[in-house]
């Protein structure tokens, strides 16, 4: 992050069980969510120190979707970060999950500015 200059960063497929926060060092944190048992399809917000300071607060919506709010200069920024079930899941849960993430982007004030941030399992190319 610090070679880049990243101030966020959406992670996915983290191994860690459960919710939370977890300070990485001194420069960085992370706001992670993961099921209780199996370790995968985990996620987590990578930030710096100076972001964490801004941060609002952070809700878990499901085991997909995390919405955190941060404070900008002008504006609150809500960043969403959701993981989205790969092509071969059952129909229903992938209804459900876009479903889901369509409600909280509805549920978002027009006047902020929103960033979606994830791993849409998008496929790309010819097909």
């Amino acid at each position: 992050m610090r070679n880049f200059q990243l101030n966020i960063l959406a992670l996915s497929v983290v191994k860690w069980t459960g919710s939370g926060k977890k300070q990485l060092d001194n420069q960085c944190a992370n706001i992670y969510s993961g099921p209780e048992t199996r370790l995968k399809k985990g996620f987590a917000f990578m930030m710096t120190r100076e972001t964490l300071r801004s941060l609002l607060k952070w809700t878990l919506i499901s085991s997909r979707i995390l919405v955190a709010r941060f404070l900008g200069r002008w504006a609150k920024l809500p960043v969403l970060f959701c993981y989205a079930p790969k092509n071969f899941v059952e129909i229903e849960c992938k209804v459900e999950f876009y479903e889901t993430l369509q409600s909280v982007v509805n549920s978002i004030l027009k006047l902020d500015t929103t960033l979606v941030l994830g791993d849409l399992n998008a496929v790309v190319g010819n097909d």
